[in-house]
C-alpha cells in the first residue's frame, strides 16, 4: 500500500484501513448501493458499513444545507443608499 500512495503523490502514512474507509466513502458518495458496498468491503453486516466506513461527503453535506436553509430565509436585494 504505502509504494502505491508514494507513487501517486500521498505523502501521509496510509495503510489498508485508511484505503477501505476510503473507498467506502468513495463508493457511497458515487451512488453505489450500501449492501454492494458491504459485499465489497466483506463486512458481516451493512451497519459496520454504515456507522464505521462510510464518511459523508463534504459537497453533499454543503447542497443539502443550502437547501435546507433556502427554505427558511427568504434572500432580499440590499436597498441602493440614495
Amino acid at each position: 500500500m504505502r509504494p502505491a500512495a508514494a507513487k501517486a503523490g500521498v505523502k501521509k502514512h496510509i495503510g489498508w484501513q485508511t484505503f477501505r474507509h476510503s473507498i467506502g466513502t468513495l463508493l457511497n458518495t458515487n451512488g453505489e448501493n450500501i449492501k454492494t458496498i458491504q459485499e465489497l468491503l466483506r463486512h458481516a453486516n451493512s451497519r459496520i458499513t454504515l456507522e464505521y466506513y462510510v464518511q459523508g461527503d463534504i459537497e453533499v453535506k454543503r447542497r443539502a444545507l443550502k437547501t435546507s436553509m433556502s427554505g427558511l430565509f427568504v434572500v432580499r436585494p440590499l436597498a441602493k443608499a440614495s
